[in-house]
């Protein structure tokens, strides 16, 4: 199963990076320039699909999953260790991200600061905090790809959006199959949405931005409600 999204991942990623691609020259007059302008919040387009490939094997999440156990086996000490490991790592796989983005780091980064201080503190007993923020940290790329969809979303050119929407989807299923929550049924109900959606934007039906914000704003709440 995970190799199978992972190629799909790659597929689209290509597919989307081109399509950028194609959109950045238009705009700057088919020019040769590979620098990336990226002022809406979105990661840089030609980084996307390393980002989306790495999603379960990115050193911020082995260190933070890390920091889980040992905190659940009270090795405190460690738990700091693997949680400042898991900070300065998701700095650096996310030094790119500017806007909405970088927002969403800084804010998982912060939490993980505070928790850091209570553990070595000895003030925090309970793993719930903990196994919250680590969601949160999680969560920062696939709230990220959702910003790219509703960004780059250009109504004349749809098939590019849904693209990108698949690798957005891809990674909230991901999340959706780990979560054991009250929440997952509500997950399930926005990839079911999701692949609606990725079908009629292939097909060429009409799709407002209204509708497109409207799910990419479900998706991100549905994310936020386990960062809560």
């Amino acid at each position: 199963m995970k190799s199978t999204i992972l190629c799909e991942v790659l597929l689209a990623g290509l597919l989307v990076t081109s399509a950028c691609e194609q959109k950045k020259q238009e705009s700057q007059g088919n020019t040769a320039s590979k620098e990336v302008i990226d002022t809406t919040g979105a990661i840089p387009m030609d980084e996307l699909q390393t980002q989306v490939m790495a999603v379960d094997e990115r050193p911020s999440d082995v260190h933070l999953m890390t920091a889980l156990d040992d905190f659940s086996h009270k090795n405190t000490q460690g738990a700091a260790t693997q949680i400042q490991e898991g900070i300065l790592a998701l700095k650096e796989e996310t030094a790119r991200y500017t806007g909405q983005g970088k927002q969403a780091v800084q804010s998982a980064i912060q939490t993980l600061e505070k928790l850091k201080e209570q553990i070595e503190a000895g003030k925090l007993t309970n793993i719930g905090p903990l196994q919250n923020a680590v969601a949160q940290a999680q969560n920062t790329v696939t709230h990220n790809l959702f910003f790219a969809v509703e960004e780059t979303f250009v109504p004349e050119k749809q098939n590019s959006t849904a693209r990108l929407l698949t690798v957005a989807v891809a990674h909230l299923r991901q999340r959706v199959n780990k979560d054991t929550s009250s929440l997952k049924q509500e997950g399930e109900s926005l990839l079911k949405d999701g692949e609606n959606l990725e079908t009629r934007l292939q097909k060429g039906e009409k799709i407002s931005t209204t509708q497109l914000k409207d799910y990419t704003a479900r998706c991100h709440n549905w994310l936020e409600k386990h960062n809560s």
